[in-house]
């Protein structure tokens, strides 16, 4: 391993204007200070583009880019970052995320170890103003509680095959920094969940460490990307989810991943008019039962529904109520 090898820190951003100062000071404040800033701007509407050109000539800053048209996908940015980058590793710093000062002094160290590809530690969820709502290892306590209270290292292969084959462990690209020299292809088909993609085709080439400090904060709010809070993200997330799992064919039930199962569910997604009743159902009051379960869970519980109402024409409030509410 180089000594103290160089991290290109690329910062995507779209309209987070509000918090863009807060992100890129967090990154220059670094006590880590062999590093390169990217700033990309995706079209912004705000006033983004005045506080991103206040820091364009700030010695660490090496690229500012600014786009014509909006991409339409967050990693179509990842990868522009990426491509731009000088650096041996790489730290996607979300615009509306911050992190300690010690991050990068932190996660650099477990480099070391020239088979750790990905190094990602906890976040602390915060809300738009900046307060703390929780330590974000509720979101993994219902794979395996207590694994993610403590460090720990593990064979990237069995990270993927125990727990990312499950939901997307490392929820928040800004508390991950990974070794470029490992990417090989980009999520640009993705909208939502192309970094859960991104991930697991890393961990195939490499092992993954995680520091259970929580060194990065988390921002969600009403406007987020991150937040699936609606009927059409609720369907593109199980496609996308569907997608991923096609990764794992030697662990999923195989019905799921025929392909004539996958095209009667896209011809069912499409054709029938269940918007309405859905958003009323799926994301109302009576829905924890079917939001409380990971990804993968709920993407086999949609596939499987899907392709049973197609076949056998069961009307589809009765087979909803069945599914998701049975008592």
């Amino acid at each position: 391993m180089i000594v103290n090898p160089k991290v290109s820190v690329v910062i995507p951003n779209y309209n987070h204007v509000k918090y863009l100062s807060q992100r890129i000071d967090s990154v220059l404040n670094q006590t880590y200070q062999n590093f390169e800033v990217i700033l990309l701007d995706d079209k912004s509407t705000d006033n983004s583009i005045e506080v991103l050109e206040k820091y364009a000539k700030h010695p660490k800053v090496s690229h500012l880019v600014i786009n014509d048209e909006n991409s339409g996908s967050p990693f179509k940015q990842w990868k522009k970052g990426i491509e731009l980058a000088r650096g041996e590793y790489i730290w996607i710093a979300e615009s509306d995320d911050w992190a300690e000062h010690s991050f990068l002094s932190t996660i650099i160290s477990f480099f070391q170890d020239q088979k750790v590809g990905v190094v990602y530690t906890q976040s602390l969820i915060v809300n738009e103003a900046g307060r703390i709502l929780y330590n974000n290892k509720r979101w993994t306590e219902d794979l395996e509680k207590g694994r993610w209270d403590n460090n720990f290292y593990n064979n990237g292969e069995n990270e993927c095959n125990n727990y990312l084959i499950k939901k997307n462990t490392i929820p928040n690209a800004s508390a991950v920094v990974f070794r470029k020299s490992l990417v090989r292809a980009y999520p640009l088909e993705y909208r939502m969940l192309g970094d859960w993609w991104f991930w697991i085709k890393i961990l195939r080439k490499s092992n993954i460490c995680f520091v259970s400090e929580p060194l990065n904060y988390f921002r969600t709010s009403t406007q987020s990307t991150r937040n699936h809070n609606t009927f059409e993200k609720v369907h593109l997330r199980i496609q996308e989810g569907l997608n991923i799992l096609k990764e794992f064919t030697d662990l999923v039930p195989k019905d799921i991943l025929k392909e004539e199962n996958i095209v009667l569910f896209n011809r069912y997604r499409r054709n029938i008019k269940t918007k309405e009743f859905l958003s009323n159902q799926l994301l109302g009051q009576n829905s924890l039962n079917f939001f409380s379960l990971n990804i993968f869970e709920k993407t086999v519980l949609y596939c499987n529904y899907f392709i049973e109402v197609i076949r056998s024409k069961v009307q589809l409030k009765t087979r909803l109520k069945m599914i998701f509410y049975a008592k």
